[in-house]
């Protein structure tokens, strides 16, 4: 594989993670398996935190069908935005104001360019803040099934604020995934080679660095962890809304 290159395939992925580990010169004890667990481990939790880059939000609209209150939603999303359920009312000055431009012209797709486009994504946003919702959602992020209360008594319409997971493709080659990735599997091998302690040689014992190797993989997967907190900690949504799950 040539260093520049773009790793843009799981295998070339595996294959940078054992260059950087000394393969070919010497053994890496890791199954192919086990590093491509720790690349799902750091996709993972790159997109819980990374706002704009391993999660977007994405707006959609989902057809409700009367008495029925499951809906199954893409394998790409990964929480829902919290919607806005009271009795609290909303003067019709305020509504006038928000209608406007954007309902007269950027939802006729009068003239849908990307300021268009950026005014239906506020429409959308202040009006679902100002008005109540009759509907209240649960979404369980492992079935993805969106539940919604009470039981809808009439075919309808919904938008709803979802945040979507940037795909693999998209992921493979970060920095931040490659060495997060690269400290999981130092830390793991480190546990192997701890349990061996030496190989017999020529003359004498061929001592394995285990336990340096672990400790060098903690020290650095503690750093990623700061920093990628610390860069995304005024995200919106904050973090860590992709981890519980109703």
């Amino acid at each position: 594989m040539i260093i520049d290159e773009k790793i843009a395939t799981v295998m070339e992925f595996i294959s940078y993670v054992r260059t950087k580990l000394g393969e070919p010169k010497i053994d890496v004890e890791l199954a192919n398996s086990q590093i491509a667990t720790n690349l799902n481990d750091a996709v993972q939790l790159f997109r819980e935190y990374a706002n704009d880059s391993g999660h977007f939000r994405q707006y959609m609209t989902l057809q409700l069908i009367v008495g029925q209150q499951d809906y199954l939603l893409p394998d790409d999303v990964m929480q829902i935005g919290y919607t806005k359920r009271g009795t609290e009312t909303t003067s019709a000055w305020v509504l006038a104001q928000l209608s406007g431009y954007a309902a007269s012209d950027v939802l006729s797709l009068k003239s849908f360019d990307m300021v268009s486009y950026t005014l239906l994504l506020h429409w959308i946003h202040y009006l679902r803040l100002v008005t109540r919702s009759p509907y209240r959602f649960l979404f369980n992020s492992n079935s993805k099934i969106l539940r919604v209360i009470p039981n809808p008594e009439r075919n309808d319409k919904v938008f709803i604020e979802t945040f979507r997971q940037e795909s693999l493709d998209n992921l493979i080659d970060h920095r931040w995934i490659k060495d997060y990735t690269l400290a999981l599997c130092k830390i793991e091998l480190g546990m192997i080679r701890s349990k061996f302690g030496s190989l017999p040689g020529f003359n004498n014992a061929v001592s394995l660095d285990g336990d340096s190797l672990k400790q060098e993989g903690i020290v650095e997967k503690e750093k990623l962890e700061d920093d990628l907190i610390l860069t995304y900690k005024f995200s919106s949504p904050p973090f860590p809304v992709f981890r519980s799950t109703d």
